[in-house]
């Protein structure tokens, strides 16, 4: 059986991190993954595409098919005629809509016309950065978001209510699925975070963390000033910066006006994730919203604490261990929180991940099921 899953760019967000370990576990169901995106293909996801073709998948970028073809026709009918051609070859049983975008209907309306029978769609996030405007143009699109999908999914409850709406929610017609991981790859082990801050010369630092694609909706400036509260106590702060994105420059600029000398690295698009998780003293989320992150699953199977916006879904907190604050709260309201979750004693807790479902094995075999028809 063959699934195409569907999503704007492949990069280092959490979404594209999990269509990534769905294609690896759906495999040895006799899945195979292939996955079509917007953006370009580019050195940032090139771990994420090899992982795919490794599965006997392909990956296609509509943007470099656009290209490729001397731009001959307007971007958006290539892109639907593009769109079709991918779905009435590619033979599939099912496609998977990754987004969090409900204008991203109108590739559901194609897969529809391509004669595929199960469409898929699967809101990631609570909201989605756009003005007044253009959020009600976006919420305009629902109807058609729950008209051409035939399976309505979410990362957590607050996401389905915002791609799909109150009613399809409170009539139980949307099924909340855990963003999985490799729980695995992540438990906690001492000898392996003294090696990695080593590496990272953080070694009697309190290292802080964000990790994610580097948007405005992540409120990275938020995470910098809690960094420059810290060292003004006295403490010796590290914050990684994980990952890429259109804000990097204006947020390398602000770190060099806002925070000490060398307390603020930006370490770009990683790899190595699980081995990072390691060495963090404190992983921290000011979002303005989100969704259920796969970076807080992870950071959770690490055993890493999380200080969190009050944005982020309640659903997230596997452990009842997370502290959740209002941005308003201000910095030294944030500074106390991670100055106390900084000193709990570290252990290996990822069975709580496990037991609360987030395993990408577990979710791998209820998506083929959904695949198939069968649910």
């Amino acid at each position: 059986m063959r699934v195409l899953h569907i999503k704007h760019g492949f990069g280092m967000d959490g979404a594209s991190k999990m269509v990534d370990g769905l294609a690896c576990a759906l495999s040895p169901l006799d899945v195979v993954s292939d996955v079509l995106v917007d953006q370009p293909l580019s050195d940032a996801c090139s771990t994420f595409v090899d992982d795919v073709h490794r599965q006997g998948g392909t990956v296609y970028s509509i943007e470099d098919a656009w290209g490729a073809s001397g731009k001959r026709m307007p971007h958006k009918l290539f892109k639907l005629l593009y769109t079709f051609k991918v779905m009435r070859r590619g033979g599939y049983a099912a496609v998977h809509l990754q987004t969090d975008t409900p204008s991203r209907a109108q590739m559901l309306m194609v897969a529809k016309a391509a004669g595929i029978k199960v469409r898929v769609a699967h809101s990631h996030s609570t909201s989605c950065a756009a003005s007044e405007t253009e959020l009600d143009r976006q919420l305009s699109y629902r109807r058609k978001m729950t008209k051409y999908a035939t399976h309505y999914l979410a990362c957590s409850t607050d996401a389905g209510r915002w791609l799909f709406s109150d009613e399809l929610v409170d009539s139980g017609q949307v099924k909340v699925l855990n963003n999985g991981i490799g729980v695995a790859l992540y438990r906690f082990d001492e000898g392996r975070r003294r090696r990695m801050r080593e590496d990272l010369r953080v070694d009697g630092k309190l290292v802080l963390s964000c990790i994610g694609r580097l948007t405005a909706l992540k409120n990275v400036p938020f995470a910098i000033d809690i960094c420059a509260e810290l060292a003004a106590r006295g403490a010796e702060p590290v914050l990684l910066v994980v990952g890429d994105g259109e804000e990097r420059n204006a947020l390398e600029d602000y770190a060099a006006l806002a925070a000490p000398e060398g307390a603020v690295h930006f370490l770009g698009v990683r790899d190595d994730i699980p081995d990072l998780l390691q060495a963090i003293d404190v992983v921290l989320m000011p979002s303005r919203f989100e969704g259920l992150p796969v970076t807080l699953v992870e950071a959770q199977a690490a055993s890493v604490p999380c200080v969190v916006s009050d944005a982020v879904s309640r659903e997230a907190d596997l452990a009842g261990e997370m502290t959740f604050l209002p941005l308003g709260d201000g910095m030294s309201a944030w500074a106390d929180a991670v100055l106390a979750r900084a000193q709990e004693p570290r252990s290996d807790r990822s069975e709580a991940v496990v037991r609360s479902g987030f395993s990408i094995d577990e979710v791998a075999r209820e998506l083929a099921r959904i695949y198939r028809g069968d649910c």
